[in-house]
C-alpha cells in the first residue's frame, strides 16, 4: 500500500505532549485523551486506531493487565495492515501499532475475547 507520513505539525505536537506527559507526571486516562488528539488516517481519511482503541469501541473489557497480550495476539496474524506510529505511553513515546476498523481486525480482536 502507499505509506502515509505524517504532517511534521503533528510531529511537534507529539513532541510538546510527550514532553508535557513526562515532565507531569499524568494518569494513563490523561495519556489516552492525549492520544486521541494526535490521530492517524489513511488518504482516504479513514482514522487508523490501535486494537485498544478499536476493543474499546466494542464495549469489550480491556484493561491494563490485558491490552499488551491483545496487541500482541492481533499482531501476530494482522502484522500486514499494521502501521506504527509513536505515541505516548505510560508518559513516554512508543511505537504503536494501529490498524484500520475493519471486520477482519473486530474479528481477531473478538478472538482474544472469546478464547
Amino acid at each position: 500500500g502507499a505509506e502515509w507520513y505524517p504532517m511534521s505539525r503533528e510531529n511537534e505536537l507529539v513532541s510538546l505532549l510527550g514532553n508535557l506527559a513526562y515532565s507531569q507526571d499524568l494518569d494513563s486516562a490523561t495519556i489516552c485523551c492525549i492520544n486521541e488528539v494526535v490521530n492517524k488516517s489513511l488518504p482516504s481519511g479513514e482514522r487508523l486506531r490501535s486494537v485498544v482503541e478499536i476493543a474499546q469501541g466494542m464495549k469489550l473489557p480491556v484493561n491494563d493487565k490485558n491490552r499488551s497480550a491483545l496487541g500482541k495476539f492481533v499482531k501476530a496474524s494482522l502484522s500486514h495492515l499494521a502501521q506504527s506510529e509513536e505515541r505516548l505511553c505510560n508518559g513516554t513515546l512508543q511505537p504503536i501499532a494501529l490498524y484500520p476498523d475493519t471486520p477482519e481486525v473486530r474479528e481477531r480482536i473478538s478472538l482474544y475475547f472469546n478464547s
